[in-house]
């Protein structure tokens, strides 16, 4: 890599393509974390293939804070907790932050921030529940 780049080549040997899609971002995303040897783990990889199939052929323009209102209130009504939904904003948002800093994507992160807030105000996203029951010693066992 060091090398390409003392050479004036392009550090990444990926042929760029402009991403049109929110699924392609998802791949630049995976792609990256694998080439730094930091494979998504199990539930994070879970995550954002559920994103891919949900979102992954939103072309990037629409990528707005309607849209993912309308997506916050779709996996709330599969039954996703505000927890889950929660989750998915976060990633959604991890998505674009990074495609934004890493491959110069004119994409903004913001419409997530405002589609958490106005998800928060309708109660599909917040905390998850407090936990009072204590584990049984035969669990413990």
């Amino acid at each position: 890599m060091e090398r390409r780049i003392d050479r004036g080549e392009t550090p990444s040997s990926r042929v760029r393509v402009a991403p049109t899609t929110f699924g392609h971002l998802v791949e630049l995303h995976i792609q990256d974390m694998l080439e730094v040897g930091k494979a998504p783990r199990r539930s994070k990889a879970a995550s954002l293939d559920a994103l891919k199939a949900k979102l992954g052929r939103v072309a990037l323009r629409d990528i707005t804070r309607e849209r993912l209102i309308q997506f916050g209130r779709d996996r709330a009504k599969e039954g996703a907790g505000p927890v889950m939904v929660g989750m998915d904003l976060g990633y959604v948002k991890t998505v674009l932050t990074h495609a934004a800093a890493v491959h110069g994507v004119a994409i903004s992160p913001e419409p997530v921030d405002l589609a958490r807030a106005a998800l928060q105000r309708l109660a599909l996203v917040g905390c998850g529940r407090e936990r009072d029951r204590r584990p049984t010693q035969s669990e413990l066992d």
